[in-house]
């Protein structure tokens, strides 16, 4: 008979083996996302009830959730066979320290780090650096998008605003726009920005060059400024609805208006990426 010894080290070997660097990155991702999008998921849930708060998902945009599912679906299955090194096992430990920690925008930043991680250490795998670079992007609007629009508010909204402005043919003051018929006015918060708007036309555009397996150039780019500069448009308008039509700020304004505008914005951004993208050659 064997020593035990012989079989406890038969056993970590074969666990080793059967948990490869993909699985362990894939499973820290999905919880770290998990914790990142947990507060807003809550408050929807509190808020609107468990069926219109799936039907908004829960507040968290259906491409941030694509993203997450496609990166951490095709982490997953990278490296297979692979079992995770010493430096593998300290990135993911560094991640779960991160996630440990109250804060929904450190699970973000660990999301960030294994992206980057994994990019840095595919060498020349393309798909795996794609996989690190579809995760990374999934922080671009939970992360990145948040920290330049709270270093540069007061720019933005005021842009906003001027586009706004324009179309009303009012003189906005700062993030503040008259109504066209002169009877009130309006401001633009932070909720209402653009910006937002635009980080998810980058994501989008990521997701699909990921998925077409093309490398980013300066057509993607391209394209990600397109379906950038028809989101804008998208919010814009509605927002200058609500100065032509004040009388229907509920409506515009509302879960209804936000709701459809909401879904017109993702169709428009899944349109723009699926065909700038895939007319881009493979490199």
């Amino acid at each position: 008979m064997r020593p035990l010894e012989s079989d406890a080290a038969k056993y970590q070997i074969g666990l080793g083996q059967i948990i490869s660097r993909g699985m362990l990155f894939a499973a820290v991702s999905g919880l770290a996302f998990l914790n990142a999008v947990s507060e807003k998921a809550y408050l929807a849930y509190n808020k609107d009830g468990l069926f219109h708060a799936s039907l908004n998902t829960f507040d968290v945009s259906a491409i941030i959730w694509a993203g997450i599912v496609i990166a951490v679906r095709d982490l997953w299955s990278v490296d297979q066979g692979i079992a995770a090194s010493a430096r593998d096992k300290l990135v993911a430990g560094i991640a779960l320290i991160m996630i440990l920690i109250p804060v929904p925008a450190l699970s973000s930043c660990a999301i960030a780090l294994i992206g980057a991680y994994i990019w840095t250490t595919a060498r020349n795998d393309i798909w795996t650096r794609s996989v690190g670079m579809l995760l990374f992007a999934v922080t671009v609007p939970l992360l990145w998008a948040r920290g330049i629009f709270a270093a540069f508010s007061d720019t933005l909204l005021a842009f906003d605003a001027r586009l706004i402005g324009l179309i009303l043919g009012t003189e906005p003051y700062a993030n503040t726009i008259p109504y066209a018929d002169g009877s009130g006015g309006m401001f633009v918060g932070p909720a209402c920005s653009s910006f937002t708007n635009i980080s998810l036309a980058i994501l989008c555009t990521a997701i699909f060059a990921h998925a077409f397996r093309r490398k980013w150039s300066h057509e993607i780019w391209f394209w990600a400024g397109v379906s950038s500069v028809a989101v804008l448009a998208i919010n814009v308008i509605r927002i200058s609805m609500i100065g032509l039509y004040p009388d229907q700020y509920d409506l515009i304004h509302g879960s209804v208006g936000a709701t459809i505008s909401g879904w017109i914005t993702i169709g428009v951004i899944l349109g723009i990426s699926l065909h700038g993208v895939g007319r881009v050659r493979a490199a």
